[in-house]
C-alpha cells in the first residue's frame, strides 16, 4: 500500500481569504500548519542571494582596473620621500 502525502504552501496577507481556506481544509480533514514568516528577513535573504549569484552579461565599462590603478600610481610624488 502506497501512502501519498502532498504539502501545499500558501502565502497571503489577506486574513479573510486565509480564514476561508482554513475552514475548507478543516471540512476536508486536511492537517493545517500555520507558520508566521518575517517577510523582511525573507526579502533580505532573497536580495543577498541575487547579489551573490549575479553574473554580468557585458564587460565592465570601466576597462581594466589593474591598468587604471597602475597609471594612477606611477608618477605620483609621495610627501614623505
Amino acid at each position: 500500500m502506497i501512502v501519498l502525502t502532498m504539502e501545499l504552501v500558501l502565502k497571503s496577507n489577506n486574513e479573510e481569504s486565509l480564514a476561508k481556506i482554513i475552514a475548507l481544509a478543516k471540512q476536508l480533514n486536511v492537517i493545517i500548519e500555520k507558520k508566521d514568516i518575517d517577510f523582511n528577513n525573507v526579502a533580505k535573504v532573497d536580495l543577498k542571494n541575487r547579489i551573490l549569484n549575479f553574473n554580468a552579461t557585458a564587460s565592465s565599462s570601466f576597462g581594466d582596473a589593474a591598468e587604471w590603478q597602475q597609471s594612477q600610481r606611477c608618477d605620483r610624488e609621495l610627501p614623505f620621500s
